[in-house]
């Protein structure tokens, strides 16, 4: 019998990806947005993995993976909002990311939101 420890098995695990992503950003900026993409569809709407999570998840480094999300960011694919899911944010902890998809958000508060498509 083996003491050794039990790795996470993620052989089932699939990212799904979009030509339209790739084409707006990148390869590399699209995998993290499918990962995004799949946290953001496992509970209340939001990906709260951290970066290496991310990074484990898109087989990228951590530093490709803040580059990535800064160009999400940037071209309006993902919306940060941290501040409004947590305005008690501390900075150790993983900061939360929503999915824009090919609509624009207008978030007013916590639990309204005004979707428009573009």
């Amino acid at each position: 019998m083996s003491n050794s420890k039990k790795e996470y098995d993620d052989s089932g695990y699939f990212i799904q990806v979009w030509r339209w992503v790739i084409d707006k950003v990148g390869q590399g900026s699209a995998i993290v947005y499918g990962v995004i993409y799949g946290y953001c569809h496992m509970r209340d709407g939001y990906c709260h993995a951290s970066i290496s999570e991310i990074a484990k998840k898109a087989r990228l480094s951590t530093r490709q993976v803040h580059r990535c999300l800064n160009g999400l960011l940037e071209k309006g694919l993902i919306v940060d909002v941290t501040d409004i899911y947590d305005p008690n944010w501390k900075l150790k902890t993983p900061r939360s990311y929503e999915i824009r998809d090919r609509k624009a958000v207008i978030r007013i508060g916590k639990d309204e939101r005004i979707d428009l498509d573009i």
